[in-house]
């Protein structure tokens, strides 16, 4: 009964991360995820199928809700393929929070060739990290069309933007102050200048 229990709530949790206009394109990625499974930490131990630190933000007026981190792996590279194109888009929003920083990055360099406005918080989230290396990414991906979606959002959810910003701050001091001794040389305050500039 938990197991039937954990995969609701997961494919719940899946349809709440998206617009209520793209719950057709989510169902055809619930379907493909591999969640009839547990997931096996190196401990050999079973873990939940996301750490349920839940972050909600508008789009368009609406409300939905992030999760911070998932532990289930990709699916099948053949059921990706089958994909359509804003399926793909919805697939990357969902991995660029895996646990994996490497799935991580990859999803988000996918996203970052996106102009969906709903792919806006998966990609302000990761800039809030601590790996300094997708900020970078991120930080050069930024172009007058994706900055006025950045724009459009940090005025939507104003305290999530100040959230970030106080992670981007708080991760240099942790991580990296030694490296870059002021924070106005690291490439957080130079992605903070880009999306606050006007």
């Amino acid at each position: 009964m938990e197991d039937k229990q954990e995969l609701y709530n997961i494919k719940e949790l899946i349809y709440m991360s998206f617009p209520k206009y793209l719950k057709s394109d989510v169902a055809q990625i619930i379907k493909i995820l591999p969640i009839n499974k547990p997931v096996i930490n190196s401990n050999g131990e079973e873990i939940p199928f996301v750490h349920e630190i839940i972050e909600q933000v508008l789009i368009d007026s609406e409300e939905i809700k992030i999760n911070s981190r998932i532990y289930f792996d990709e699916p099948h590279m053949i059921n990706e393929e089958k994909l359509n194109t804003i399926q793909r888009t919805i697939l990357n929003c969902l991995y660029s929070g895996h646990h994996n920083g490497h799935i991580r990055q990859t999803r988000i360099e996918n996203l970052l060739k996106s102009n969906d406005y709903f792919t806006i918080p998966f990609i302000i989230s990761n800039a809030g990290g601590y790996l300094i290396e997708i900020l970078n990414i991120i930080n050069e991906s930024l172009n007058e069309n994706n900055v006025k979606l950045f724009r459009k959002f940090i005025q939507d959810n104003p305290k999530y933007w100040d959230l970030t910003k106080d992670r981007i701050v708080s991760y240099w001091n942790e991580f990296y102050r030694f490296d870059f001794c002021d924070f106005k040389d690291y490439v957080g305050s130079d992605f903070i200048k880009k999306i606050e500039a006007h």
